[in-house]
């Protein structure tokens, strides 16, 4: 009778998945899991699944939602302990290795969604510094002038708000009104 049950229970499970595959790879596309990672969240999701299967209406959608909350929890974890340690050696480093290299992959996909929220100056600022490696005098004259200590403390400015937003927090960018000199 049990081995009956398993049986019944185990295809169930294989038609659940069967019927969320395409989901499933959308999901972990959207949220860019590395492979090796995304069979774990699977595993996870799936395990999920059968400890909870008396409790489930609807597998599928709840599958897919368990799955999509793994996901979240990965990123925000994974933003947190890879890249807040983050500073101008290191983004030298990642600049210097090879493209394909799969160690730096997933700090490479954190650091392009998180320099998009930069202003155009400052991402034109660090793309030319870490991934060109070009220093200050050669920006000012890629950039069509610029002070290059000016352009050093803006770049500063935007490897302080990456690593704010690493950090899960928000800098809002601050406007001071200008006061005239006497």
């Amino acid at each position: 009778m049990v081995d009956r049950s398993r049986k019944l229970l185990s295809a169930e499970v294989a038609a659940v998945i069967n019927q969320v595959r395409p989901q499933f790879r959308r999901t972990l596309r959207a949220y860019r899991i590395p492979v090796p990672d995304s069979e774990d969240l699977l595993q996870d999701a799936l395990l999920a699944l059968v400890t909870q299967w008396d409790h489930i209406q609807d597998p599928g959608p709840w599958l897919v939602g368990v799955l999509r909350h793994l996901c979240g929890v990965y990123v925000r974890r994974r933003c947190r302990t890879q890249v807040v340690r983050l500073d101008e050696a290191e983004l030298e480093r990642l600049a210097l290795t090879a493209p394909g290299s799969e160690k730096h992959h997933g700090i490479r996909l954190d650091l392009q969604r998180l320099i998009k929220r930069l202003s155009p100056l400052q991402r034109r600022l660090v793309g030319l510094s870490f991934w060109l490696g070009l220093d200050a005098r050669e920006l000012s004259r890629v950039l069509g002038g610029g002070q290059p200590a000016s352009l050093r403390r803006t770049r500063g400015r935007a490897i302080t708000r990456l690593r704010g937003l690493m950090a899960g927090k928000n800098p809002a960018r601050k406007h001071r009104p200008r006061t005239r000199r006497a």
